[in-house]
């Protein structure tokens, strides 16, 4: 009985994870259809949903645009911090930045105590925005980084594989988004939207539903198995 009530609770908290990575599917991609010329809501979206599901304190966004970093959104940050942080960009990506760290390697950087990384230089900051530790994954759309999607936390400690492979999920998310937004825009160069406009919009909502309903039977089939 023991035994069984231990994999019924592994069970309900395996549904439960699922359901919240639906939700935050959902989220995003309704805020991808519903501002189909505007990156920012959707920047947001998937800060917002970095902090809640990977056990973050707060989460910043960043677009490269091949030579300058620039702020997307930033989540859960003290007015000092975001300030900071909002005074050291637009800048150059460089390895002692963590997020430069991911557009130069093209590749996640996961440090458990950013203190403790040899070239990691950015420490009055890390104190001032107050994180310890860092998951920074980076939107590749090929071989082209197009910006980073990273959550911090207060405490030292490394992420779990199901929250890098969340956030890498939330990067390729803010890649679909960011093709999505550049259509629409040469679509409608002007500040009116276009019947082109128009079907982008209804593309990405009919892009929502197919993925919704796909993390739905997704989800049923993990209850159905449990």
């Amino acid at each position: 009985m023991c035994v069984l009530f231990t994999e019924l609770q592994a069970s309900n908290r395996e549904l439960t994870r699922a359901l919240d990575q639906q939700t935050a599917t959902t989220d995003i991609l309704r805020a991808i259809s519903a501002a189909p010329i505007d990156l920012q809501p959707v920047f947001e979206a998937i800060a917002r949903n970095s902090v809640r599901l990977c056990r973050g304190l707060r989460s910043a966004v960043f677009r490269f645009d091949g030579e300058l970093m620039h702020v997307g959104a930033l989540y859960g940050f003290s007015a000092d911090g975001e300030e900071a942080t909002r005074r050291a960009f637009p800048t150059r990506p460089e390895r002692r930045m963590l997020a430069g760290r991911a557009v130069l390697s093209r590749a996640i950087v996961h440090i458990p105590d950013v203190t403790a990384d040899p070239e990691f230089d950015y420490r009055a900051l890390a104190v001032t925005a107050d994180w310890r530790s860092l998951l920074v994954v980076p939107m590749l759309r090929g071989g082209e980084v197009l910006g980073t999607v990273g959550v911090g936390r207060a405490e030292i400690g490394p992420f779990r594989d199901q929250e890098i492979e969340l956030l890498k999920t939330f990067a390729d998310q803010a890649v679909i988004a960011i093709a999505f937004v550049g259509s629409a825009k040469r679509s409608a160069p002007g500040a009116m939207l276009t019947n082109a406009d128009s079907r982008s919009a209804e593309g990405g909502a009919s892009l929502a539903a197919h993925l919704a309903a796909r993390d739905r039977a997704t989800l049923i089939a993990r209850s159905t198995s449990s």
